[in-house]
């Protein structure tokens, strides 16, 4: 946010453009397709504000709701546009709108307002998350959440209320379509939920009258979220950090079965090891964005569960002297990251790059299995595994590449770094070693060769690590400045 936004900042837009714009949300966004906002009710204020040329409608929530869906439709309809210009028109013309939104927050809090500005406040939230910025997604999604729980969506109503039925609905999915937008971008972002999963006696939402539990995949979205809360409080609060060992392994066995209960129960076209094409066969109610939404979730929250074990920034929770138990549970566990990074690249295929895909597809998740795939290779170079490792790596420069193509300004030097750092460290090794299979030493040289281990796997507990005590050394080589505009980004 660069100046304070103003109503008057762009001109409504012609009735013809508005529907068009109304129709490609509807038909292509992924905070639509949650039921976050009902198309028949919207529809029907459209039209209303359009027969009575009430273009200056004072219900700030109205102003906002409207506006937001006219930002996000225009950046689902510009996705034909040309890689050249894409991002740019989509996001300069789009921002603009959001813009006016943006420009009755404050009366949205603490004006007399009912749940449409709660939706208004999400939508607002969903759009931010589309920019790639957390700070804006973050706020926005905070105070979503701070007006809902202030009008008491988190409770179930009382009966007293006499509310009926189809408007007992809208209050449930409005809530956990805000329950999941919140918990995945503090997830993403690294910063605290504000929603206390304790005080929650809201009900779990039904199916859709037209669809069956299997069918609609917004359920599901649902209980994943509650478990990658779960994830969060447990291992990555500040309190998780200060658990003794047996605790925290504890913890991760007992959420590693939680979520894989969870994957158990999903139907098998949302299945994580189910083939992934842009047109495979599905219902026709649920879109590809809810396939790879679920299935990069899970890969995620398997990264989650385990890197707090394999992410050699957590070296001094468990000390130098390691038990062998340990040791093997760190390696099981570096294996199993591991595969959930590469299964998350090798679905980067399926991504279809244009001004409506979101962030968390294109930029978040690919980033986060590139990390930990370089981790891996530095831990473990001499694995067999090592070369398709390093190929998996420069796939994932490929797709940052297309992204930087699309829009130069996300360009993304880290990856390609990265990339280069696998490929430069694995050929060291290989060159050094004495014959496959053998493992280096901290210092590569030929003198500091050991035994040969010709069965090597990821479960060794005598597997030595490179680098594992000498990260800032190893990163030194990187000296373009692109992990400090890495850091950046996420701080």
């Amino acid at each position: 946010m660069k100046r304070n936004s103003r109503r008057e900042l762009f001109d409504e837009p012609g009735e013809d453009i508005a529907w068009k714009w109304c129709q490609a949300y509807f038909g292509n966004s992924f905070d639509a397709s949650l039921g976050l906002v009902s198309k028949e009710h919207f529809e029907a204020r459209l039209r209303h504000h359009f027969a009575n040329k009430d273009v200056t409608d004072e219900d700030p929530a109205w102003y906002a709701l409207r506006n937001t869906v006219y930002a996000s439709g225009y950046r689902l309809s510009s996705s034909n546009l040309p890689y050249s210009n894409m991002f740019e028109e989509a996001q300069g013309q789009a921002w603009r709108y959001f813009e006016k939104a943006l420009s009755v927050h404050t009366e949205l809090l603490y004006g007399s307002t009912g749940l449409m500005a709660v939706q208004a406040l999400t939508s607002m939230s969903f759009f931010a998350e589309g920019l790639g910025s957390p700070s804006l997604g973050y706020m926005l999604s905070s105070c979503a959440v701070r007006l809902a729980q202030a009008k008491g969506l988190h409770r179930q109503p009382a009966q007293s209320w006499n509310l009926p039925r189809a408007e007992q609905q809208h209050r449930i999915r409005l809530f956990w379509t805000l329950y999941i937008l919140e918990k995945h971008i503090s997830y993403r972002s690294g910063r605290p939920s504000i929603i206390d999963d304790e005080d929650i006696s809201c009900s779990l939402p039904s199916p859709q009258p037209d669809q069956d539990t299997e069918t609609d995949s917004f359920i599901y979205i649902v209980q994943h979220a509650r478990i990658s809360s779960r994830i969060a409080k447990h291992l990555a609060s500040g309190k998780s950090f200060r658990q003794t060992h047996g605790k925290i392994l504890e913890m991760i066995e007992e959420l590693n079965t939680e979520l894989q209960e969870w994957r158990d129960s999903l139907p098998s076209f949302l299945q994580p090891d189910a083939p992934t094409t842009r047109h495979g066969k599905r219902p026709q109610n649920i879109n590809m964005y809810h396939v790879m939404y679920l299935r990069y979730a899970y890969f995620g929250s398997i990264m989650a569960i385990h890197s707090i074990l394999t992410h050699p920034w957590n070296t001094s929770l468990f000390g130098s002297d390691q038990t062998a138990a340990l040791r093997n549970r760190i390696s099981i566990s570096s294996h199993v990251v591991v595969n959930a990074a590469r299964a998350i690249i090798l679905d980067t295929d399926a991504i279809h790059v244009d001004a409506s895909t979101p962030i968390w597809l294109a930029f978040y998740f690919p980033l986060v299995s590139a990390i930990n795939i370089l981790i891996y290779v530095l831990k473990y170079p001499a694995l067999p595994t090592a070369s398709s490792d390093v190929a998996l790596l420069d796939i994932a420069t490929g797709h940052f590449s297309r992204l930087e193509l699309a829009s130069p300004d996300i360009a993304l030097p880290f990856v390609r770094e990265i990339a280069r750092l696998a490929r430069t460290t694995v050929e060291c090794v290989r060159k050094a070693a004495p014959s496959p299979g053998s493992m280096l030493g901290p210092d590569i040289s030929a003198s500091s060769i050991v035994p040969s281990f010709d069965n090597i796997t990821p479960h060794s507990n005598d597997t030595i690590e490179l680098y594992s005590d000498n990260w800032g050394t190893m990163f030194s080589s990187l000296n373009d400045g692109s992990l400090d505009e890495f850091t950046l980004y996420y701080q």
